[in-house]
């Protein structure tokens, strides 16, 4: 098995896989991480796993499930002093999350099927978890669809999401990025996912807050859809940031003069929603504001990473 810190580069370096597998891969790397320092005395355990913690957390910022699992984690370990008891009892909820995990998406998608059937193609951006599983589905229950998708640049996680979507069933049309904006009047709704909800807007694949403006002007039904373990308090979200990434996955050999901004990210405001899609239900954005409340804060994570 890779050492943690090659596992940790490697994560940090992943750019395609949704945010319900890499956390998935943060579960695991938890799990090793406790086991691998299970002989460690308290305070030496302590010094390890904090700042290994937040950069963990750090490798994907703008990726909020992450952090409430960081958190999570973080605050059974500080309430009893990191001793050996508490690592076990960690260990036990790191050995449930999947389970726990794929339950809350089963119910998000049970919970969508009343959006089905709709009149025109359901648009999606970029690739997610939630968004799969609701037309998966549907798909199911024998509602006919058809998805419209573009390639997700600069490192294509659309084209992964089209082909998880040919594979279930459905057929799917790709376009350029730019090109998916034309195709909004012929839609019947677009359906996004979430990297985070924030008080008062949600954050995903930038570019997703100018679609919903023009969904708006469309009057087609805008719904974005994730579970709750998405939902940033309000102490943790005054940590959140909108990460930037390499310039030379846009264009490694650009010429003198050229800057290149890669920003992944942008926040959309709830109210440009339809309705929010979670496990716990379907929300108007009103109603869905106070479910993203306040929280205890680890120490450990007390500090931005």
């Amino acid at each position: 098995m890779p050492d943690l810190a090659n596992q940790l580069r490697d994560f940090g370096e992943d750019r395609t896989s949704g945010s319900s597998q890499l956390v998935r891969q943060a579960r695991l790397m938890l799990q090793q991480a406790l086991r691998e320092w299970a002989d460690a005395a308290p305070s030496d355990f302590r010094e390890r796993w904090e700042p290994w913690l937040r950069a963990l957390v750090g490798a994907h910022p703008s990726l909020a499930s992450l952090r409430n699992l960081a958190n999570r984690a973080a605050l059974i370990l500080e309430t009893s002093g990191y001793d050996p008891r508490s690592r076990e009892h960690l260990l036990e909820m790191l050995a449930q999350w999947d389970e726990e995990a794929a339950a809350r998406l089963s119910a998000l998608a049970q919970h969508a099927r009343c959006l089905f059937p709709v009149r025109g193609p359901v648009l999606v951006y970029s690739q997610s978890g939630s968004v799969l599983e609701i037309l998966k589905e549907a798909r199911r229950h024998a509602v006919t669809l058809e998805a419209i998708c573009s390639e997700g640049r600069p490192k294509y996680e659309g084209r992964e999401m089209a082909r998880k979507l040919v594979e279930a069933g459905i057929a799917v049309r790709v376009l350029t990025d730019a090109a998916l904006f034309d195709t909004v009047p012929e839609a019947g709704m677009v359906l996004v996912g979430a990297d985070a909800f924030l008080p008062g807007a949600f954050v995903n694949k930038v570019g997703t807050a100018s679609l919903f403006h023009l969904a708006c002007l469309f009057d087609v039904a805008r719904y974005v859809a994730s579970t709750e373990d998405k939902c940033l308090p309000a102490a943790l979200a005054r940590q959140f940031e909108i990460e930037s990434r390499d310039p030379a996955e846009v264009w490694a050999e650009r010429p003198e003069g050229v800057t290149v901004h890669n920003r992944y990210f942008d926040r959309t405001p709830l109210e440009l929603c339809t309705a929010i899609v979670t496990e716990t239900g379907i929300h108007t954005p009103a109603s869905f504001r106070s479910r993203v409340g306040e929280a205890q804060v680890a120490r450990a994570l007390a500090i931005p990473p």
